[in-house]
């Protein structure tokens, strides 16, 4: 987790000094970002969620935090974050595509966790992210949240949809161990827009050492 976090801090402050270095229009989330949406989801009683209210602490994320670098949402494209598959021991990265109102999931091992497990998770958090978005008063003007028969109560919101690239987009890791340096690079090469074709098992080694080189120096661009 510390690795992605450091990887990610860097990533936000490239975006915020340097923002020619990555032309994606995005944020970058701590892991801690997800990890807290779905522990106040899960630990909310029942299962009419629309009472349910984000607090201060979630929304600020949202709306922007100077001190994490991390900027407002607001009239971003993409969201990226990385998702950790506790059973499976396993990470994954997201990319939420604010204008297309879907999750692309990029992992590097598919079938590590089932078709059915993976289905299970995202309808929370095909539900949980529309949630966050609309209290968070930024996407007032969003078409999917202006629809009236969507806006009666926080339930009604459109779920996103989601699809998981396929391994013909994603290679696919041998070995285990690297699913972190996997997800990092999933998350960079999407905010420099390129393919994922070298990031493969025999590429590992060298982008390690040069997120050492990086996160020691703090090579910003």
């Amino acid at each position: 987790m510390y690795h992605l976090d450091a990887a990610f801090h860097l990533m936000r402050r490239r975006l915020q000094f340097y923002p020619d270095v990555y032309p994606q229009k995005c944020v970058v989330m701590p892991t801690i970002f997800p990890e807290s949406l779905k522990a106040r989801w899960d630990a909310f009683p029942g299962s009419d969620y629309s009472s349910f209210s984000w607090d201060d602490s979630i929304l600020d994320l949202v709306r922007g935090d100077a001190v994490q670098f991390l900027p407002s949402w607001q009239n971003k494209d993409f969201i990226y974050f990385a998702l950790f598959l506790k059973d499976q021991l396993h990470w994954v990265a997201v990319e939420a595509d604010l204008n297309g109102w879907m999750f692309n999931i990029f992992d590097s091992s598919i079938g590590s966790i089932s078709e059915n497990d993976l289905i299970s998770l995202m309808v929370d958090w095909c539900t949980i992210f529309p949630s966050v978005l609309r209290q968070s008063g930024l996407f007032e003007n969003h078409d999917v949240i202006l629809t009236p028969q969507l806006t009666a109560s926080e339930s009604q919101v459109r779920p996103f949809d989601w699809k998981l690239s396929p391994r013909e987009f994603v290679p696919q890791t041998k070995s285990s161990g690297d699913c972190g340096c996997y997800v990092i690079e999933h998350i960079e090469h999407k905010l420099l827009q390129l393919p994922f074709d070298n990031v493969i098992d025999n590429n590992m080694k060298f982008f390690r050492q040069r997120w050492c080189v990086d996160l020691f120096y703090q090579n910003l661009c």
